[in-house]
């Protein structure tokens, strides 16, 4: 994590005092946040981070600003009700289908997840495997963002390097 400094730490308590209860402060990287308590803000919309790694600042992820909330005393949590793409579109994450799960013959495996800032999400096109482009996904997986997970794929490709 990155180290607080105070200016940041007095930016943050005269910002966040000064949001009336339900006030909503808008981190243009992260998101939407809404002061929920007398020390609390909640993480009501995620927008995904497009900030390169030697960009990167305090106030570039959710996980910092729940750093810094805990520094100086407020709780910061999520209840992302909205999500939005790198392009500003909203993520497609029917509530029907968390927890639903596919499998490409790949390997990949893609789920429904809620979301969180801690995941990074792929939409479907058209069935199509984000990782191998094959079309195999059913039709109720079209435009459906979801979390992918390559440890089929990389436990393959290690068992074909030992033969």
């Amino acid at each position: 994590m990155m180290a607080i400094s105070q200016n940041e730490v007095e930016f943050a308590l005269r910002l966040w005092q000064s949001l009336v209860p339900n006030g909503e402060w808008i981190l243009p990287k992260v998101g939407k946040y809404i002061r929920t308590g007398e020390t609390e803000l909640t993480l009501v919309e995620m927008y995904s981070p497009t900030v390169s790694a030697n960009e990167r600042s305090l106030f570039d992820h959710h996980d910092f600003i729940a750093q810094l909330g805990n520094e100086i005393g407020w709780n910061v949590t999520l209840g992302i009700e909205r999500a939005f793409d790198s392009d500003g579109d909203v993520l497609n994450i029917p509530k029907g289908m968390i927890g639903d799960v596919a499998v490409c013959s790949c390997g990949l495996v893609i789920r429904v997840e809620p979301a969180n800032p801690w995941q990074v999400y792929q939409q479907v096109v058209d069935g199509k495997c984000p990782h191998c482009k094959k079309n195999t996904f059913e039709v109720k997986w079209n435009d459906i963002h979801v979390v992918t997970d390559k440890t089929a794929i990389r436990l393959k490709q290690s068992i074909r390097e030992e033969e």
